[in-house]
């Protein structure tokens, strides 16, 4: 199975997404995630990330999509010369665990 890992610049643009990570939120592999979802799925993790007070936040989740699952995010900060510029998040689907 593995882990999804997606990496969002300082742009806050999707820069990395494997193959798994676009698994565990419904999307096949070959399948081309819509920009609306990208722009939704950026804005969560900042929100995220805005309500903890640690750089590294440790959370199970829901993802509806194509079917509830259990997902286990590790999200942390990425920080250059002191200032953040974007953050890596790791997904384990955690449903029949």
């Amino acid at each position: 199975m593995g882990e999804g890992v997606i990496v969002i610049n300082s742009k806050n643009e999707i820069s990395i997404m494997n193959e798994r990570a676009k698994e565990i939120i419904g999307y096949s592999a070959d399948e081309e995630i819509p920009e609306s979802y990208k722009k939704m799925f950026v804005l969560q993790m900042w929100k995220e990330i805005s309500e903890g007070s640690d750089e590294v936040i440790h959370k199970e989740v829901k993802i509806e999509r194509p079917k509830e699952r259990d997902v286990l995010m590790n999200m942390v900060r990425v920080k250059e010369r002191g200032i953040y510029g974007g953050f890596v998040v790791v997904l384990r689907d955690v449903t029949q665990e």
